[in-house]
């Protein structure tokens, strides 16, 4: 029985069928059976049976080798289970000796792997146990994990995890499928109250300890060192969502000093790292305490800063100040304030690649306007929006749109007249 699903689905099969056509094996003494289960996923079983040494010319035997190769080349990354017995026997007197070939491929499930390194993080709270998506989109597939048992464990059972999931996240027009890792879901499951500013304590533990989770999105190797160092060397635990562009692992400008991993002082435009991780990274140019001729700041997360501050450099845009929020939850209220202190003048304005309904634009409005009301600098009204409009695709399929797209929330971030 054959039940394909696809069109290319027929196009390898009608090589496989061909491929058994040419095996030249007598028909009498062989059994073939080829089998497709439509069941969510295909199952295929390709069995070949001879009885003698004689049934199996040289040309079968290379055809079966091929055809071993064909089937897992060609069907193991589309079905769940993939098998090939080869039963090629000879006479040795009385008894038959059998030689089988099961290669099996296991099913793509981020559901099931997930859970697994769930599991594996409260049975070990001393390991660093990290699970990575090959692309943030393909994290809804462990949607149900995420909802009920990573976001919301501690809440119900009083268990405490330190899981560390991993999902690429940016805007490099790849598509709708390979963009997004949903940052949006992520952030609406914090329990973080939006209007309420918490108590900062030197060690931050406190702010930490009563959220239910961690969301990051780091631009330095050295951020990604101190909060993965962070995450075991805590006599606590929390989950950590990391936001990780697969664009900054080659990208020029994505480095650090090696300063920044020990406690010498950094080079010119950073704080002094020592061994923390930085919850915001303030602008790069060597700017004072207090800067009243800036027009503009911009707040953004991600691999979007990179190319703000390359346009920035081509605008000469030194009236503009950019700074990155590399910790989105919980909120760095105190750094943020310290921000909106130095620049006393400036626009405030949040950039991101997502679309207006996407990304951490919700997430970050109400607490960035609650942090302003505090210093007497406006609300969450006064707060200006560069980039794209809502959408229900999470990016465009067209790379040429993607760039037009791209390159004008960059320049409307950028703009000499103010934001509208």
């Amino acid at each position: 029985m054959v039940n394909p699903r696809t069109d290319a689905t027929l196009v390898r099969l009608d090589g496989l069928l061909k491929a058994i056509a040419d095996m030249e094996l007598p028909s009498q003494k062989t059994a073939i059976q080829i089998e497709a289960l439509n069941s969510g996923f295909h199952v295929v079983v390709a069995s070949f049976s001879c009885f003698t040494t004689d049934d199996l010319s040289e040309k079968a035997k290379k055809n079966i080798c091929s055809l071993l190769f064909y089937l897992i080349q060609g069907w193991s990354f589309s079905f769940r289970a993939l098998k090939f017995l080869g039963n090629c026997s000879r006479a040795c007197e009385n008894s038959t000796i059998y030689y089988c070939f099961l290669p099996i491929s296991s099913s793509l499930s981020e559901f099931g792997v997930l859970g697994f390194e769930l599991g594996y993080s409260m049975e070990n709270p001393n390991s660093l146990v990290l699970w990575e998506a090959q692309f943030g989109d393909f994290a809804n597939g462990a949607q149900v994990i995420f909802d009920q048992f990573i976001s919301s464990g501690e809440a119900k059972w009083l268990r405490q995890t330190g899981l560390v999931v991993l999902l690429p996240h940016g805007y490099d027009g790849q598509g709708p499928e390979h963009s997004s890792a949903r940052l949006e879901r992520l952030l609406q499951m914090s329990d973080e109250h939006p209007y309420v500013i918490p108590e900062m304590d030197p060690t931050l533990r406190k702010q930490i300890q009563e959220c239910n989770w961690q969301v990051v999105n780091v631009t330095t190797p050295a951020n990604y060192f101190h909060v993965l160092r962070r995450q075991i060397h805590r006599e606590f635990r929390k989950p950590l969502i990391v936001m990780s562009p697969k664009n900054l692992l080659r990208h020029k400008e994505c480095k650090s000093n090696l300063s920044e991993f020990d406690d010498v002082q950094g080079h010119p435009g950073f704080d002094k790292q020592g061994t923390r991780f930085k919850r915001l990274i303030k602008d790069q140019n060597d700017h004072s305490d207090l800067e009243e001729g800036i027009r503009r700041l911009v707040l953004c997360s991600g691999k979007i800063y990179y190319e703000l501050d390359e346009e920035r450099k081509k605008v000469n845009g030194k009236d503009v100040a950019i700074c990155r929020v590399e910790q989105l939850c919980p909120f760095p209220y105190d750094l943020i304030q310290r921000e909106l202190k130095r620049y006393p003048n400036a626009e405030v304005v949040w950039c991101q690649e997502e679309p207006m309904n996407m990304g951490a634009y919700s997430h970050i409005l109400p607490r960035l306007g609650t942090a302003m009301k505090a210093l007497n600098r406006g609300t969450a009204d006064d707060v200006k929006y560069a980039g794209r409009g809502p959408s229900a695709a999470t990016a465009t399929g067209f790379y040429q749109v993607h760039v037009k797209e791209q390159t004008e929330l960059v320049q409307k971030a950028l703009q000499p007249h103010p934001i509208s």
